[in-house]
């Protein structure tokens, strides 16, 4: 499904597509760790703290692969609907994240952040050098003191979980 396909979804079907998710997180996932309104405060917190994290990667739980978009801002928020605005790919629900993450660098040109991320390539290797850092130390120690997220510290820089997948039973015999 192509970006502008799932953009239109949303748009033009918002119940349909609710419910096409909802579906979804009963099947795939067993728990949901962030809820619409733990989103916003996570994001108003992190504007709100004036650092430097322009991008993040997103993966949502109808998409298969995760993409790199700018960080959103407190603005681009709908309150009391749980959607979020963003500039790449239209809006789209707060509660259909599987998790958020802030890596420790990112391409510095605009133009290249927007695209489709493989399983397993590093971004310093996709964009040869031309990144920047971002303050994920900061933004833990904020988020750490100003709230309780499902935050998750790896290699590659700071992950925010939205939802658990199920864990599947272990055969016996």
């Amino acid at each position: 499904m192509t970006t502008t396909r799932r953009r239109r979804q949303i748009l033009l079907e918002p119940a349909q597509s609710q419910r096409r998710t909802r579906r979804l997180f009963r099947r795939e996932f067993q728990a949901s760790l962030m809820s619409d309104s733990k989103w916003r405060k996570l994001l108003t917190l992190l504007h709100e703290s004036e650092l430097n994290l322009p991008a993040c990667i997103v993966k949502w739980i109808d998409w298969p692969v995760p993409v790199l978009m700018a960080t959103p801002s407190a603005a681009d928020l709908h309150p009391p609907r749980g959607f979020l605005d963003s500039l790449e790919f239209g809006p789209f629900a707060l509660g259909s994240i599987e998790w958020m993450e802030f890596p420790d660098v990112v391409p510095t040109e605009p133009r290249k952040r927007n695209l489709l991320l493989g399983p397993d390539v590093p971004i310093d290797d996709r964009y040869h050098g031309r990144c920047g850092a971002q303050q994920v130390d900061r933004a833990i120690a904020a988020l750490v003191m100003k709230g309780q997220f499902p935050l998750e510290r790896r290699d590659t820089g700071l992950r925010i979980i939205g939802h658990c997948h199920r864990i599947a039973p272990e055969r016996v015999g």
